[in-house]
């Protein structure tokens, strides 16, 4: 085929950006190298509705959760000396499963 009867290039397809998109929200790419394909994306020929499809995609339906920092967690056991072990450790696993509620002092 002659140069002359190429295609022009049409850019990016649905399935590569959304590649694109879920490595870098599994952080498989470095933000130097995405940040320098999202401007090689954004000023080729690739369509915005190609780019608007595959971040709908993407990030869309649930597929991306914000991953939920674990709070510390801080227990106090105030016990008297003849205290039930049994139900001590039953108190316990209500308290760290949120089934039972703080004294109020």
């Amino acid at each position: 085929m002659a140069d002359d009867d190429k295609k022009p290039d049409e850019g990016m397809c649905v399935e590569s950006i959304a590649r694109l998109i879920e490595g870098q929200i599994a952080q498989t790419y470095d933000s130097v190298r995405m940040r320098q394909a999202w401007e090689r994306i954004l000023e080729g020929p690739t369509s915005r509705k190609v780019i608007a499809e595959a971040l709908t995609r993407e990030l869309s339906f649930g597929r991306y959760v914000r991953k939920v920092k674990a709070q510390p967690l801080h227990v106090h056991l105030h016990v008297a000396p003849d205290g039930d072990p049994e139900a001590i450790g039953k108190a316990m696993s209500l308290a760290l499963n949120g089934q039972l509620r703080p004294i109020d002092m």
